[in-house]
């Protein structure tokens, strides 16, 4: 017979009792507390990244924080949840870089194989519902989205390292923000030359994008 669900209960007013904190929640208070105490995080106490908090965080050198409750964040003092806040939202910008040249190209085929098929259907629906006006120019957006797309599918993607200003510029932030809404973090704003950057690798299909673990690069197809 299979057996029913249980509900646990307090020995007191019959109240469901609260589930014990997980290991990881834990060990991630205990980590943040110890940082807090340390001069080098005197900076993400008041939620501000600084220089030697990056690197660590950069580096893979703090342990990786779980996302914790109101309950569990009321553990912290406002310091801590500073710290907690700053280290957190540059883990998550970092665990977005890419931290290598193929991975980068892996990344943005997975991203076009998974959204473009949806999203050209959507357009090519509103081209015919009237919804997306024809000339707002959407025949070549769709032309642009296909033809990245099948090269997604062909394997035909190219990625290419760029160490010139002049092709491809990129500003790493990597900075945190806390207001009534929550944490916000910028990570790096990258710009390419689409002239210059055509003339040089013979197309006028590109991604430009960068990391601090690759550089600048673009993709090309």
């Amino acid at each position: 017979m299979t057996p029913l669900a249980v509900t646990q209960w307090t020995d007191t007013g019959g109240v469901p009792a609260k589930p014990t904190t997980s290991k990881p929640a834990l060990e991630g208070i205990a980590a943040v507390k110890e940082w807090a105490k340390s001069d080098v995080f005197r900076n993400a106490a008041n939620a501000v990244a600084d220089d030697q908090v990056r690197a660590l965080v950069r580096d893979g050198r703090l342990s990786q924080l779980p996302a914790l409750d109101d309950e569990q964040l009321n553990q912290l003092s406002e310091a801590e949840r500073n710290v907690y806040g700053t280290v957190r939202s540059l883990q998550g910008l970092y665990d977005g870089m890419p931290k290598t040249m193929d991975q980068a190209l892996a990344d943005r085929k997975a991203v076009v194989l998974e959204a473009y098929p949806d999203e050209i259907n959507r357009m090519r629906s509103g081209l015919a519902s009237g919804s997306l006006k024809k000339e707002d120019g959407w025949e070549d957006i769709i032309a642009s989205r296909e033809t990245e797309l099948a090269a997604a599918r062909q394997g035909t993607m190219t990625i290419h390292a760029v160490n010139d200003s002049n092709l491809v510029q990129s500003k790493g932030e990597f900075t945190v923000a806390r207001d009534g809404n929550g944490w916000s973090a910028r990570g790096i704003t990258v710009n390419g030359n689409a002239a210059a950057l055509q003339e040089t690798f013979g197309s006028g299909n590109m991604q430009v994008g960068s990391s601090p673990y690759t550089g600048d690069y673009v993709i090309t197809w």
